[in-house]
């Protein structure tokens, strides 16, 4: 007992080191050099900084136009390509969260039942017994993985990345799709304007 006992704590002290090492090298920003003074006239002049997950809200509504409103609801059922981006964040999300279940323990359980009948012409029936019988079967088995070097905590770290990453890629899918359709319908509204200007000394004319 004293033997085994001896041996898990020699286990837990080298793997306890071993856990806290990483062999992922640590992502360091580059410097980025401050942009000249001439650069920085505007009042309250900063740095730009990522912002591309952050909701935007209905801005189209700004313009106060039914027609662009109804059209603007639309777009994240009718574009194919916005669903497609959808699917594909949802499917990082699902990845984090199994990575990240590789932290806990797992555990598994599994049962079994058996109902068996001795047949009556076997050598090995003994007729004090009873000819029917159940066998019941339960188990449970516990596991847990030792974080060794890191490769769990760095395996979440990359699915977190890619899921942060996905979304940002949605956001602005959104945003480009929206304001394309903003300045298509403008565009269009500005040019059936111009025709019926164009057309109207003529019917005056008449």
């Amino acid at each position: 007992m004293v033997l085994m006992k001896s041996r898990v704590y020699v286990i837990l002290g080298i793997a306890g080191p071993l856990a806290a090492c990483s062999l992922a090298s640590h992502y360091q920003r580059p410097d980025t050099a401050t942009a000249p003074a001439e650069y920085q006239e505007a009042q309250g002049w900063k740095l730009a900084t990522p912002s591309d997950t952050e909701a935007r809200g209905p801005w189209w509504t700004v313009f106060q136009d039914t027609t662009l409103d109804a059209l603007e609801s639309q777009v994240t059922d009718a574009n194919q390509d916005l669903k497609a981006a959808f699917a594909r964040l949802q499917e990082a999300r699902a990845q984090t969260r199994i990575v990240r279940a590789g932290q806990f323990p797992s555990a598994t359980a599994d049962a079994s039942a058996n109902r068996t009948r001795a047949s009556v012409n076997s050598p090995t029936y003994d007729s004090r017994e009873p000819a029917d019988y159940s066998d019941f079967i339960a188990g449970v088995s516990l596991s847990y993985e030792i974080d060794l070097f890191g490769r769990v905590r760095n395996t979440i770290a990359g699915a977190r990345a890619t899921e942060q990453a996905t979304a940002g890629d949605v956001a602005a899918l959104d945003l480009n799709l929206r304001a394309d359709l903003a300045d298509d319908y403008f565009a269009l509204w500005m040019r059936s304007r111009n025709c019926s200007t164009t057309r109207s000394p003529t019917t005056n004319g008449r």
